[in-house]
């Protein structure tokens, strides 16, 4: 049946190449997926998933409070029937419940039922009942499980256990993946006095997506961290954020952050283009950047993540960005172990296209975060000199040459 079942799904996947995942079709693996805003390398330039269009059912919390209390009817006890069959129809209220739980509570984390949890206190705390009512059920039927795991069948030991590893999971995922992850975003985003809106709150639940995945890789090197959000606007959409700046008194503050030489901790970059009528309808496009940088030769495990955190939580700018109408934008992070380059906030990836003179022009922002290093560096680095100007001195890192690179390419008339 289970067979069946992973069959069904695997044929009913659509497959398409080159597309978008914005305009493919749910449910449909794309090969090659064209980014407008993005490059990609290794297995996401290769491929992505657009996923099933899982409709979010209202009653979703009381499904699983229902469930929840199927299992706690049906807990292991001294006295009760430990023979095969009993085990195996009634524990933790069978396999089938089991699983229906762990995928209820899936669906949690999906996009419209977060949002219902994350802006309403009588949702979360109702999650949070329900997490402590699994975490007591786990808790007893561990220790009553060992105690009786002598009189026992070797069969019934497995069922005990592979259900009890399920509703560890079911546990895990409402208190790590939902619970704690709205607790961060909220340490991210709500220090306002302002009520986040809905989009706000999917930036940064992206925002902190980034910053988990960073905290698990920080045990392969830690010496630096960097994330770089980019954004682009309309020209009116803009406008509209820089009379937000200037109402808040914010505009000198934008101007000593912005368009620096090198980019470092809280460095914004804003420039104009002009895509053609087929790109963007002809509309006059204003993109951001900011970048959150730290480097450190000493420090501890999560010392960093801790500081990007911050630096983002007590940004007033990315806030008010937040809060106006982008057309898409970018995520770029990355942890390092500088094997090139000296530890430092200018090495720190992701590293950008700006040009130590200010006369040459740039054709929009680039950022690029590199996992390795450039063989031919010192060949493509004289060519570079030679035709243009020198690189940062305090840049060292290999990276910086592929910004450069891809722009003198767009300036020879290359498409991206």
């Amino acid at each position: 049946m289970k067979l069946k079942k992973c069959l069904n799904k695997l044929l009913s996947i659509n497959i398409e190449v080159g597309k978008p995942v914005s305009k493919a079709k749910k449910n449909t693996i794309i090969f090659f997926p064209y980014c407008q805003n993005r490059f990609n390398c290794g297995i996401s330039a290769l491929v992505a998933y657009n996923g099933r269009d899982n409709s979010y059912n209202s009653d979703i919390l009381k499904q699983i409070k229902t469930l929840v209390k199927a299992v706690q009817k049906n807990l292991l006890d001294p006295g009760s029937d430990k023979s095969i069959k009993s085990i195996k129809k009634k524990y933790l209220g069978g396999d089938t419940a089991l699983e229906n739980l762990l995928e209820n509570i899936h669906t949690l984390r999906q996009e419209e039922p977060f949002l219902k949890i994350f802006s309403n206190e009588s949702k979360e705390s109702y999650i949070k009942e329900i997490t402590k009512t699994l975490s007591a059920v786990i808790t007893n039927q561990k220790d009553t499980f060992k105690h009786n795991m002598a009189n026992l069948s070797h069969e019934n030991v497995k069922i005990i256990s592979d259900r009890l590893e399920k509703l560890q999971d079911a546990y895990w995922c409402l208190e790590k993946e939902t619970l704690k992850n709205i607790k961060k975003i909220k340490a991210l985003a709500t220090h306002h006095s302002e009520a986040i809106n809905n989009d706000s709150i999917k930036l940064f639940k992206q925002i902190n997506a980034v910053f988990n995945s960073l905290d698990r890789l920080e045990v392969r090197g830690r010496d630096s961290a960097g994330i770089s959000l980019i954004f682009t606007f309309t020209k009116p959409e803009f406008e509209n954020f820089r009379t937000s700046l200037v109402e808040e008194g914010l505009s000198d503050r934008l101007k000593q952050r912005t368009n620096k030489i090198v980019l470092k901790n809280n460095c914004i970059t804003i420039h104009d283009s002009y895509p053609s009528e087929t790109e963007s309808n002809g509309n006059h496009l204003v993109t951001i950047s900011i970048a959150y940088k730290t480097a450190s030769e000493i420090g501890a495990l999560g010392d960093n993540i801790k500081f990007l955190r911050t630096q983002v939580k007590n940004d007033r700018l990315l806030y008010l960005i937040s809060c106006h109408k982008f057309l898409f934008h970018t995520i770029t992070s990355h942890t390092r172990w500088a094997s090139v380059g000296d530890i430092t906030e200018a090495n720190c990836h992701p590293v950008d296209n700006t040009p130590s003179d200010k006369q040459i022009e740039k054709s929009g922002i680039i950022h690029v975060s590199l996992n390795g290093d450039i063989d031919n560096y010192i060949e493509l680095k004289t060519e570079y000199e030679a035709r243009y100007d020198q690189v940062q001195s305090e840049i060292t890192t290999v990276t910086k040459l592929i910004p450069l690179q891809i722009e003198h390419y767009l300036k020879q008339g290359d498409n991206i």
